[in-house]
């Protein structure tokens, strides 16, 4: 493998480390959502939902993170890409930014009408005792908003491996972790 010359532009480090940071915890997130119904109720079922919780607050935190460096003067990117391209790329991520903060407005409203368990340490008030309906609804708009965020972020990455594959334009290098490069194919 090699490593992008200095000539060649890269996304600069703060955005690459939490690109992959947010891939990695939406797709840790995700599966944990979908297995949650799988560990019998009790503290490990409790537990586990601890993770899902503490995983979507840092989900969210990388989030606004994120969106405050896209938007500051930190961000630095590689040469752009043709107008319609750019405006695409631009739309996926906006649309990725806003799934994502709607899985967690959701999540959070969803624990917070449930009175879902933090671990076996606490338990988060309902605001809604009893509605079961209101709580199912909300869960299952956090899970749909959640599938959608998933299918979004596959179309992502699908596009990425045109942009390195097809158009050979050395994308998946410009934002690979530093030390880490793919192959000119």
């Amino acid at each position: 493998m090699t490593v992008p010359t200095p000539r060649e532009p890269r996304y600069d480090t703060t955005t690459i480390m939490l690109h992959w940071l947010t891939a990695l915890l939406v797709g840790l997130q995700w599966a944990i959502g979908q297995t949650l119904n799988w560990v019998p109720k009790g503290p490990g079922r409790q537990d586990y939902l601890g993770v899902h919780l503490t995983i979507g607050v840092l989900i969210a935190a990388a989030l606004l993170f994120r969106l405050a460096w896209r938007v500051g003067p930190g961000r630095r990117l590689p040469a752009a890409d043709p107008p319609l391209l750019h405006l695409v790329a631009k739309c996926t991520h906006w649309g990725l930014y806003v799934l994502l903060a709607a899985t967690a407005c959701l999540g959070i409203t969803s624990a917070w009408a449930e009175g879902a368990p933090i671990y076996t340490l606490a338990t988060i008030p309902s605001f809604a005792p009893g509605n079961h309906d209101l709580a199912r609804a909300l869960t299952g708009w956090h899970g749909t908003v959640a599938d959608a965020t998933l299918i979004l972020a596959g179309l992502h990455a699908c596009a990425a491996l045109f942009h390195q594959y097809v158009l050979r334009d050395r994308l998946i290098r410009r934002m690979a972790p530093a030390g880490l490069a793919t192959p000119d194919r």
